[in-house]
Parts: C-alpha cells; sequence; structure tokens
C-alpha cells in the first residue's frame, strides 16, 4: 500500500508502458491481496473446524456408523429383533453406553431393516439415542418415556426438557 501511495503522489499522468492512471495498478494489487486473504481465511478456517476421522476402537462392531456431536462422538449400530430393533451405543473410545431394544419415538411400528440408516451428524445427536435418516428417532425401550419427554422438548413440542 505505501508502494501506491507514493506512485500516485509521484505522478498525476499515465503510466508510461500502458497509459493507464498510476492507481489502477494499485487497484489490481489490492484485488489480488484481498482475494489471497480470503482464500487464506477459508483455508484457515476449515483447518480448524475439521476433525480428523476418528479410528474405530477394536470393541465396536465394524457395522457401526460414527455419529459425531459438537464436542465428541458415538459409534451406533441398529439391527431388526423379533421385538423392535435391537441398537448398541458405544463411546467414541469403545464403551458400551447402550444394548438393547430401542423403540420408535414417533409411536409406529419398528423401522425395517432397510430402513435402519444411521444419521452420522443429525441435528440433535447424543448416546442415548439414534437419528435415522429417514427422519426417525429411535429410544431405549428402558428410558422411552424419559427420554421421549426430552426429545418432545428437542423437537419444540414442550417448554420444558423434563
Amino acid at each position: 500500500m505505501l508502494r501506491c501511495a507514493m506512485i500516485g503522489s509521484e505522478s498525476h499522468g499515465h503510466d508510461e508502458k500502458d497509459g493507464k492512471p498510476p492507481h489502477h495498478h494499485c487497484l489490481q494489487s489490492g484485488e489480488r491481496c484481498y482475494k489471497l486473504l480470503v482464500a487464506l481465511a477459508l483455508l484457515l478456517g476449515s483447518a480448524c473446524t475439521h476433525k480428523p476421522d476418528v479410528v474405530r476402537p477394536e470393541s465396536v462392531s465394524v457395522g457401526a456408523i460414527f455419529v459425531r456431536g459438537s464436542k465428541t462422538g458415538w459409534w451406533q449400530q441398529c439391527t431388526p429383533a423379533d421385538h423392535g430393533v435391537h441398537c448398541r451405543i458405544w463411546n467414541e473410545a469403545g464403551l458400551v453406553l447402550e444394548d438393547e431394544v430401542f423403540l420408535p419415538y414417533d409411536g409406529g411400528q419398528p423401522p425395517e431393516a432397510e430402513e435402519l440408516k444411521i444419521s452420522p451428524e443429525p441435528t440433535f445427536p447424543g448416546p442415548d439415542r439414534i437419528f435415522l435418516t429417514n427422519g426417525r428417532i429411535l429410544l431405549p425401550r428402558s428410558r422411552f418415556d424419559e427420554l421421549k419427554i426430552f426429545v418432545d422438548w428437542l423437537e419444540g413440542k414442550r417448554n420444558t426438557p423434563r
């Protein structure tokens, strides 16, 4: 910028090489600098927010999906069962958090095997609920009533979480 100011103050005429006013080169240079700074900011921003891939612990089933939360994540897997859907949730390190029959939050029929596609980045991830890609939510049978109230709140159907 100092160079541009000096060139602009030395001459009020046109550049001998291309016939353009001296400030024209400064504007082009400034525009390039601006574009470079924007590109650099985008690159640094994505480098700071991108989480590296998570390594699957040996204790986690090969078919489990990693679900990202804001600070951590969980491994989740569901398979069809006789009376619903059997799901497992592991923490990021591979410790089992849930291992039981899960029921649909909406009270409908359990999802079919082809519907058991777990969303890896749901809106409200957690260690006690499973969001499917078709929009359905599964909750553990042992805590269904308690978690249904909480999910009602998450979904905007209640004013309080409890």
